[in-house]
């Protein structure tokens, strides 16, 4: 239990501090792309990166944030520590704290988490909270405590918490997504994300920083070449005012070199009027050097009018420089200077020469200055903004400057954006410094905009992408619902559509089973016994009505079959020509009995054809049955002919004749064309089974009519000629010739088809032994030879199949034929399948019966 709870103590203080180190490195980022180094940062990626880190990981890691916040307020002071500063840090820190929690509550109550933000209204609210509504706290927090530090004034307040905010919600704008999209849940919908929202959204922020840059870059040099230009005029007007101060200094000297005596009033008068042009000088005075070397201050002319300065000024340097007049030997070309609380004061010697030819020293003629004052006179007229002023004069005898006067804050961090300037005055060197003001935001407004408008395009394209993805998905979530509804539906349907063909199968197999005895018995009365003419007639209807009833069944299950696509064609060489003249002779009766004419016109046609004998019997059978059913009077005409490899079949009729808007409706299943209110018999299926029929063996149907006049349907079908491949032609089945009566065993668990099989293989000829189940065939079987076996497929005790697996087994070379009321193709491909060598579909016809017995015999 304690390992646990220590292994989950390191873990989380593993993430606090991974996440303090993201936050730290991200923060040095952002600072970067700051102009100037401050607290504030255009990009706070920190910040989106935090946010996402709360999101994904929960709001108890926030320490992380509060320890790299700090570390960059403490990195951006250059890590000050003292009291002032680490309040400051820790205000930082609290702020960006509070501010990541405050977007993650807001999140969590009106967004979710986690959440896949695919709808519009949660991708706004999520951008909205976590942006700008919660970003607010960090720069009131900050820019507050800095207020009352002293360290920005009252008008930084709002520009400072501007650019701090706008960094802050373009950081989670453009950073939040980004971290989202790598690590949210469900990554089903974020991973998709990755390249439609990701790779855009960085690729987009790599530009916008390349931009900004090269922006940067450019207003950077423009300004420094401003810099540069402005400073070059400032200098040279300030080294101008320099010398001509100097000089008319100079000028007050040469005054006592041209009287042998001044006086006070002459000296005050002179002064006042040679230095009246230089408003920065403030006094000049005469200072007479005695014999011994003493010095004394004779006189003082106060200048420009200086009512609320010292001007006793000079007094307080009579000891300096009485110091400075012993320590060196002054010659007649010397300046003397002392620099006093921001004012300088230069002294000119002025000699008399000796009788010996030397020169004495007879005094020093001294002016006071003020530094401000003579930098605002030579530059007041000049543009002097972003930059600091500091003035040093070196000594020649000491070396080292010292420095006299500056304009540099305090605290002024000496950048590399520095120029130099120097002058000789006075026998001495001024030096000019100055420095860029890289604290100066307004001449960077452009580039902030540059970059503040690149990036606020990045954020509205990652929102616009979120919106765009998640409409995308929820059409998908849509489309799959519809689509599992519909798969669900097409299921349901296929079960359905399984259920009634089965059903179908099942209640044809059942309504066969009694037509088969109803069929067969008339079929077997018909042949066995000479009737009346009225007894004769009935039991033919009763055949007639049979015939109807199986055409109606084998109709329903062939359009059942078409429609869950499970007919197949059985491709073998058929005799065409024997094809058909049955056709015409089946089809005449009918004719004959509506008193119809039944012409046939019949073109060069190969005899054997390679297809389906069976669907063409079919579908040649329907057409004229339709066309003999809807002509009342005239006749019916059926043309073939063989072109190119298609079977080509015409069947016109005098008929009723179909409308033009009714020429497509008839080939739907159940239709049929009323005429004069009068429906045919039947279900109307015939030609739609015909249609399919034709399409499945690849050929076309076409049909033309004229109402009253009749109508002309063609059929092309291709059909290979197979007159040069040796043949076998359907219905032949391989069997070898019988000798004598063919010896038949017919197997089927009911007693009425048993009595009725028997008496037609009786009447024709055969000698029949029958069994109720497969195991009585089977021992009949082992007991006697017998030419032909035929099997009901569903027996008691042993099905059809199971007795022609076991008698195959056996070596038992029989011919085996499928009998079964299951007429549908899969059941009949099924068993041929299984090695039957024929099927007869219940009922049996004696045509079919007695054409399988002559195939043995032949």
């Amino acid at each position: 239990m304690n390992d646990l709870f220590l292994m989950r103590a390191l873990n989380y203080v593993f993430v606090v501090i991974v996440l303090a180190l993201v936050y730290f490195g991200f923060g040095i980022l952002g600072q970067l792309l700051n102009v100037t180094l401050s607290h504030a940062s255009v990009l706070g990626p920190s910040t989106g990166i935090a946010l996402a880190a709360l999101l994904l990981l929960g709001k108890r890691i926030w320490p992380g944030v509060f320890l790299g916040s700090f570390a960059i307020s403490a990195f951006v002071s250059a890590f000050s520590f003292d009291t002032p500063m680490l309040a400051i840090h820790a205000a930082h820190a609290t702020g960006a704290t509070l501010s990541v929690l405050l977007g993650h509550v807001l999140i969590k109550k009106f967004v979710g988490i986690p959440n896949s933000l695919i709808e519009d209204r949660g991708i706004l609210l999520f951008m909205l909270l976590g942006g700008p509504l919660s970003c607010l706290i960090a720069p009131t927090v900050g820019i507050t405590a800095m207020y009352q530090a002293g360290m920005i004034g009252a008008t930084q307040i709002v520009s400072r918490g501007f650019f701090w905010w706008i960094g802050d919600t373009m950081g989670v704008l453009v950073f939040t997504p980004i971290i989202l999209i790598a690590y949210a849940e469900p990554r089903a919908v974020w991973g998709q994300r990755r390249y439609s929202v990701g790779l855009p959204l960085i690729a987009t922020f790599a530009l916008v920083i390349i931009l900004y840059l090269y922006v940067r870059q450019q207003e950077e040099e423009q300004h420094r070449q401003e810099f540069n230009d402005q400073t070059a005029t400032l200098s040279q007007a300030i080294i101008n005012r320099l010398q001509g101060d100097m000089h008319s200094i100079d000028a007050v000297r040469n005054f006592f070199y041209g009287s042998r005596r001044v006086e006070q009033d002459e000296f005050v008068f002179f002064t006042r009027q040679t230095l009246k042009l230089f408003p920065e000088i403030k006094s000049s005075s005469w200072i007479r050097v005695a014999k011994g070397g003493g010095i004394n201050l004779e006189f003082t002319a106060t200048l420009n009018e200086y009512p609320d300065r010292d001007i006793s000024a000079p007094r307080s340097w009579l000891a300096n420089l009485n110091k400075l007049l012993k320590s060196r030997q002054v010659n007649a070309g010397d300046v003397l200077q002392v620099v006093e609380n921001g004012q300088a004061t230069v002294f000119f010697p002025v000699f008399t020469p000796q009788s010996n030819g030397g020169k004495h020293i007879l005094g020093l003629v001294s002016a006071t200055f003020l530094i401000a004052d003579l930098v605002h006179v030579s530059t007041q007229a000049l543009k002097n903004t972003g930059s600091f002023l500091s003035i040093a004069i070196e000594d020649g005898a000491s070396g080292p400057y010292n420095t006299i006067y500056s304009t540099q804050p305090v605290g002024f961090s000496q950048v590399k954006s520095v120029r130099q300037y120097e002058t000789e005055a006075g026998g001495l060197r001024w030096l000019l410094f100055f420095y860029q003001d890289r604290e100066d935001l307004q001449l960077h407004w452009s580039v902030w905009m540059v970059l503040i408008g690149g990036l606020l395009f990045t954020s509205l394209l990652g929102v616009g992408l979120l919106m765009l993805t998640g409409r995308y998905f929820r059409t998908e979530s849509i489309i799959n619902d519809r689509t599992e509804q519909l798969l669900k539906a097409k299921i349901a349907a296929e079960a359905a559509n399984d259920s009634k063909s089965r059903f179908l199968a099942n209640i044809s197999h059942e309504l066969r089973t009694p037509l088969n005895a109803i069929l067969g018995f008339s079929q077997l009365l018909l042949k066995k016994r000479a009737f009346q003419k009225e007894e004769y007639e009935q039991i033919h209807t009763i055949r007639q009505c049979s015939n109807h009833l199986l055409e109606l069944i084998t109709g329903i299950l062939d359009i059942a079959s078409i429609e869950s696509n499970k007919i197949r064609t059985d491709i073998k060489v058929f005799d065409s020509h024997k094809l058909l003249q049955n056709i015409i002779d089946i089809c005449r009766l009918n004719a004959e009995a509506k008193r119809l004419e039944l012409d046939v016109n019949t073109l060069a046609i190969p005899r054997l054809l390679l297809g389906d004998q069976k669907r063409i019997r079919q579908v040649i059978v329907n057409l004229l049955d339709n066309a003999i059913k809807y002509t009342e009077h005239g006749r019916v005409t059926l043309t073939a002919n063989y072109v190119e490899g298609h079977w080509l079949i015409t069947i016109e009729d005098t008929g009723c004749g179909i409308a033009e808007q009714d020429l497509e409706s008839i080939f739907a299943p159940f239709t049929q064309l009323n005429e004069g209110e009068f429906i045919r018999p039947g279900l109307g299926l015939g030609l739609a089974i015909t249609r399919e029929l034709i399409h499945i063996m690849g050929g076309v149907i076409s049909v033309s009519s004229e109402p009253g006049m009749g109508s002309r349907f063609s059929v092309s079908l291709p059909l290979p000629s197979a007159e040069d491949q040796p043949t076998r032609l359907a219905g032949n089945g391989g069997w070898q010739p019988a000798d004598g009566p063919l010896r038949v065993l017919i197997a089927d668990d009911s007693q009425i088809n048993l009595l009725l099989l028997a008496n037609l293989l009786e009447l024709e000829g055969c000698s029949v032994d029958s069994a109720a189940n497969g195991r009585e065939a089977l021992t009949l079987i082992e007991r006697h030879d017998y030419s032909l076996v035929l099997v009901d497929l569903n027996m008691p005790v042993m099905s059809g199949l199971e007795l022609l697996t076991i008698a195959r087994s056996r070596g038992k070379g029989l011919r085996m034929v499928a009998v079964s009321a299951y007429a549908e193709e899969g059941r009949i491909n099924d068993a041929l399948a299984a090695g039957f060598d024929a099927y007869l579909t219940k009922p049996i016809h004696d045509e079919e019966l007695t054409a399988l017995l002559n195939s043995l015999r032949s």
